[in-house]
């Protein structure tokens, strides 16, 4: 899905509600559990939605791990393949039984803009409501969690279990392709006025912390995290 996004951001002092400017070269992970003749495709792309895209970027995040996550709270690791259809393609799996939601992590690596190399950290989630959502796993250090209340979504993003919302940007996509508006909400965010269908929801916490992995040195730390949500009817 190619959307154009809305953007909050809910600041200490203010609140700054503006389009959302990504970089050119935004690609983040998404996971989707979507039916298939053999049971559930599992489903994990690099791109920018939830759809199996660039096949030459695939090997970059050929190390992400993707968990299913059962309707008890348990978690299996999933094993992956790649798959492809000319210049497209995703990892992928078959699932038997239908996991009640999917969860990811990658650590891309470094990335370097303006004179500024950051690490990028992605996370990935997906689930479907009406219905239960599991706790993210300790593995999914900023995730958000969906709730569907009379207004519409409600969106609590966490770090590391914790709730957080101060220096965070969210964005939201309907399943029309269209941007969606975006709330804040007590410490949380709404989108109102949801129907069913598919919605890409992605949240953004940039961190001023400087490290090395192996040999290379970043100045600060970007972690995305996406959710991509199924509203039944």
């Amino acid at each position: 899905m190619q959307a154009i996004f809305s953007k909050l951001r809910l600041a200490a002092a203010a609140l700054l509600l503006t389009a959302f400017a990504a970089p050119a070269q935004a690609h983040f992970i998404f996971v989707v559990a979507d039916p298939v003749n053999q049971g559930t495709q599992l489903q994990l792309s690099f791109g920018e939605g939830p759809e199996p895209a660039e096949a030459y970027l695939l090997d970059k995040v050929a190390h992400a791990q993707l968990w299913a996550v059962a309707a008890d709270g348990s978690r299996s690791l999933v094993k992956l393949s790649k798959k492809t259809q000319g210049d497209e393609g995703a990892w992928v799996a078959t699932a038997k039984e239908r996991p009640t939601a999917l969860q990811a992590v990658c650590q891309y690596g470094t990335f370097s803009r303006g004179g500024k190399t950051s690490l990028l950290n992605y996370f990935a989630q997906y689930v479907s409501l009406p219905g239960a959502v599991p706790a993210p796993g300790e593995e999914l250090k900023l995730a958000v969690v969906p709730t569907l209340e009379t207004q519409g979504i409600r969106l609590q993003v966490t770090w590391e279990g914790k709730p957080v919302s101060e220096g965070v940007e969210v964005v939201a996509a309907g399943h029309n392709g269209k941007d969606l508006e975006v709330k804040a909400a007590d410490g949380a965010f709404v989108v109102p006025n949801v129907g069913s269908g598919r919605y890409v929801i992605r949240a953004r916490l940039a961190q001023d912390i400087a490290g090395k992995l192996g040999d290379d040195a970043y100045q600060g730390v970007l972690n995305y995290s996406t959710l991509t949500l199924d509203i039944a009817k």
